[in-house]
C-alpha cells in the first residue's frame, strides 16, 4: 500500500519540486502520511500507511543535481555546428580564461582556457589569433558532453524560466538585473545590444547577439545561432564577464572588432547561477531544472 504513495511523491517531487506534506486518513479503507526532510544535498521522503490494523513504512532519498546550469570550460566556448567555425578578431580583442573579477581584479581562480571548441580543426582556426587570447591554456578541445544539454537545449529551458522575455530587436540604455539581483533574460530572435546596455545573470538567446558600443554583460551568454547570422558579433567597447557559449545550425560565426573584451569571471557565473536557481523557484517550480537521483528506497513493515 505504502510503494504508491511513496512513487506519488516521487513523482510530484521530481516534476515540480513539491515537497509539502501531504496525508489522506481515508483512503481505500486505510489512511497515509507522507513527509519530506532536507537532509543537505539530499531530501528524504517517508510515507507511513496504515491498512487492516498493520502499519507499513516506505522511505526514499532523492539527490538532487542541478543540469541545466553549465560549468565554464573556457570565458568563450564554441560549437561549431555542421558548417564549420569562422572566427574574425581585431588586433584590440581579449579574450581570457584568467580568472577575473567584475571590478578588474584578479580572481580566486583556477583560471581555464581562454577558448574552448569541439575539435581540433576549430582549434587550429582560433590558433590564428593567439595573441589576443590569455588562459591556461589558451586554446582547448573539448569534445562535447553526450550526458549534458547542449546549448539548444540550456537555450529551451532558460525560456521557460525567464524573468524577461524578449522579441529580439534593439535595445539601448537598457539595464537588466544588477549584482545583487541578477536575472535570467530570453530572446527570441536577433538581438542588438547599444549604448550602455548592461546585464546581469543569465541572456539566452535563440537567433543571434550583436553588441556594440560600452554594452556589458556579466554572467553567463549563450547564443543558440538559428538565423543565419554570425552567432555572435561585437564593436567599440563591449564587456562579457563570465563566459559566453555558442553554437549554430549552420556555421557558428563569431566576429569582433574594436576593443571587445571577454572575461572569464568566477564571480560573475556565481551571479549567473544565482539567477537560475532564484528564477528556477520564482517562475519554474522548485524541481524545475533538476535531474532527480535515487540514492536509497526501502519498504518496510
Amino acid at each position: 500500500m505504502g510503494a504508491g504513495h511513496l512513487e506519488y511523491g516521487l513523482s510530484l517531487y521530481t516534476n515540480t519540486g513539491a515537497d509539502t506534506a501531504y496525508s489522506n486518513s481515508d483512503y481505500l479503507g486505510g489512511s497515509f502520511t507522507a513527509t519530506f526532510t532536507s537532509l543537505g544535498d539530499t531530501t528524504r521522503l517517508i510515507v507511513i500507511s496504515t491498512f487492516e490494523g498493520e502499519s507499513y513504512t516506505s522511505r526514499v532519498d532523492i539527490i538532487a543535481t542541478y543540469e541545466y546550469f553549465p560549468d565554464a570550460t573556457g570565458g568563450s566556448q564554441m560549437g561549431s555546428g555542421p558548417g564549420g567555425l569562422q572566427f574574425n578578431i581585431d588586433p584590440g580583442v581579449t579574450i581570457s580564461g584568467m580568472d577575473t573579477n567584475i571590478d578588474g581584479t584578479s580572481g580566486p581562480g583556477p583560471n581555464i582556457a581562454a577558448v574552448t571548441v569541439n575539435n581540433t580543426a576549430d582549434s587550429i582556426i582560433i590558433s590564428a589569433n593567439t595573441s589576443n587570447l590569455t588562459g591556461d591554456p589558451l586554446i582547448e578541445v573539448v569534445p562535447p558532453d553526450t550526458t549534458a544539454p547542449t546549448v539548444d537545449e540550456l537555450v529551451a529551458h532558460y525560456a521557460t524560466i525567464a524573468d524577461f522575455s524578449l522579441t529580439g530587436g534593439n535595445y539601448s540604455d537598457v539595464t537588466w538585473g544588477s549584482l545583487a539581483n541578477p536575472v535570467v533574460v530570453y530572446s527570441n530572435s536577433a538581438t542588438r545590444l547599444e549604448g550602455t546596455t548592461a546585464g546581469y545573470g543569465i541572456l539566452a538567446i535563440d537567433g543571434s547577439l550583436k553588441m556594440e558600443n560600452s554594452t556589458a554583460w556579466y554572467g553567463l551568454v549563450l547564443v543558440n545561432n538559428t538565423d543565419g547570422l554570425a552567432a555572435f558579433s561585437a564593436e567599440g567597447t563591449p564587456e562579457i564577464y563570465g563566459s559566453i557559449m555558442m553554437t549554430s545550425d549552420t556555421t557558428t560565426t563569431a566576429t569582433m572588432e574594436g576593443t571587445v573584451s571577454i572575461y572569464y569571471s568566477s564571480e560573475a557565473m556565481g551571479t549567473a547561477s544565482t539567477a537560475f536557481s532564484d528564477a528556477t523557484a520564482a517562475n519554474g517550480g522548485g524541481g524545475g531544472g533538476t535531474t532527480m537521483t535515487i540514492s536509497e528506497k526501502i519498504y518496510y513493515e
